[in-house]
């Protein structure tokens, strides 16, 4: 196991500071991501239950009202399935723009080991090169996963509000009537 975490460090070492940020961005994009298929599989359901008991409890008889008070929680119910999809979003934005950061970081090193050694050291300048591409590698590998799944979860958002606004619209035609 020391194999691992020395690899590790070694691996973030070469990449510098900005592999650390895209690191931390990616941990909590994926917590994030995590949150939101753990609500899907156990409370997405539940919520859907309650809300719709409520629309059961409604005994407002004024056609209006009884689609102003379905759509509010048609919308309530949306909030919920997409709550952190957009702060998700933003974190998968950020990922590749840290990777351009550690490029640019990277290349200013190879720079500074120009001026100093010139050409002749071509360690050094390897250390460098290495220190560009690796925060790139990373940041785009960490938003093209996380996109995958935002687009998977927003999907998912979006069967289960169809489905829930579809229970709410039998009931209002079945409670409700024409009137």
């Amino acid at each position: 196991m020391s194999g691992f975490y020395g690899d590790l460090r070694e691996f973030f070492n070469t990449g510098g500071p900005v592999l650390v940020a895209i690191a931390g961005v990616t941990l909590l994009m994926w917590t994030l991501l995590a949150e939101r298929y753990s609500y899907f599989r156990f409370s997405a359901k539940s919520d859907a239950n309650e809300l719709q008991t409520r629309w059961k409890q409604c005994h407002i008889r004024a056609r209006y009202q009884s689609n102003e008070f379905r759509n509010a929680l048609i919308s309530s119910f949306r909030q919920r399935t997409r709550l952190h999809l957009s702060l998700i979003t933003g974190l998968i934005a950020i990922c590749p723009l840290l990777g351009i950061l550690g490029t640019v970081t990277g290349m200013i090193d190879v720079f500074e080991v120009l001026s100093i050694v010139g050409t002749g050291n071509a360690r050094e300048l390897a250390s460098g090169v290495s220190r560009a591409t690796l925060p790139t590698m990373a940041g785009l590998v960490a938003a093209l996963s996380g996109v995958y799944f935002r687009v998977q979860l927003a999907i998912r958002a979006e069967k289960y509000v169809q489905n829930f606004s579809e229970t709410l619209e039998m009931k209002a035609r079945l409670n409700h009537g024409t009137s």
